[in-house]
């Protein structure tokens, strides 16, 4: 558990020194006056400046966690093969239901009236959160926080669901946290059982791959009830997809269970 926190720690590190660092950094290039005025505030408000804070960021996050050895090897795990379909068509069904408890809980979302958005129409933010995003929170969440935790001794499932709810309440956003939790238990659970991190960094990449295709058409605004019609339309539709979702989360339990070890028998004559 103490090496779990101490990855936490760090990668929460990483994203408070980034732009303090930034800041001293660009303050320099302001006062040099070879690019003009230059500071935080103007880089922060600027999409391809936030995503190059964001990345650096990640990197040093990465950097620590060799740095300080904190990435587990394995945790044990066997690894098989990713079986992304079934994984995919998992988190798709389990989209629903998890947007639906977004609508009927409305949480405030805290990243309405920042500069969060704009990195969702713009290539290099694009980029930061389909690909280096889900690449670095893999390795943060799933092989060093998970991986430790189940190092420690802790069992799977318990292990899955404490590093599903961390990386949920990493994300600081109230309209985030709960969606991001069940994700991360999702991420976690297709670790466990490939043994493989590519499977959850794909399937990472995938939800993310979403959330931006859908920001960029005109359904972003457009909730659930408003496309079925009406709430009730849109429960019904959630628990149809949620009873779908368990169903192919236990085929994929079924694909990913550990072949029998088959030994042939000697006869002695």
């Amino acid at each position: 558990m103490k090496k779990a926190i101490s990855v936490i720690i760090i990668f929460l590190a990483a994203q408070v020194a980034t732009p303090i660092v930034a800041v001293y950094i660009l303050k320099a290039i302001g006062d040099s006056g070879l690019f003009g005025q230059v500071n935080l505030e103007t880089v922060a408000d600027s999409p391809i400046g936030l995503s190059i804070l964001l990345i650096i960021a990640y990197g040093t996050t990465v950097l620590a966690l060799y740095g300080f050895r904190l990435l587990s090897p394995g945790a044990g795990l066997a690894r098989r093969a990713l079986h992304i379909i079934p994984a995919v068509l998992t988190l798709l069904f389990a989209e629903v239901p998890i947007t639906f408890m977004q609508e009927i809980l409305k949480l405030p979302d805290i990243t309405v009236n920042t500069n969060v958005g704009p990195l969702m129409h713009n290539a290099l933010g694009i980029i930061t959160i389909v690909i280096v995003g889900p690449v670095v929170e893999e390795l943060v969440f799933r092989r060093a926080v998970l991986g430790s935790l189940m190092e420690g001794g802790m069992r799977p499932l318990r292990a899955v669901i404490i590093s599903g709810l961390l990386f949920g309440l990493i994300h600081f956003n109230p309209a985030q946290m709960l969606p991001a939790a069940i994700l991360g238990c999702l991420l976690g659970w297709v670790y466990v059982r490939t043994g493989n991190l590519l499977s959850s960094i794909i399937l990472h990449a995938i939800n993310n791959g979403l959330s931006v295709l859908i920001a960029n058409t005109a359904y972003a605004d457009t909730t659930l009830s408003e496309l079925t019609g009406s709430t009730a339309l849109s429960a019904v539709a959630a628990c149809l997809c949620a009873g779908i979702a368990i169903l192919l989360l236990r085929i994929y339990n079924k694909h990913t269970e550990e072949e029998p070890i088959i030994t042939e028998e000697v006869n002695e004559d």
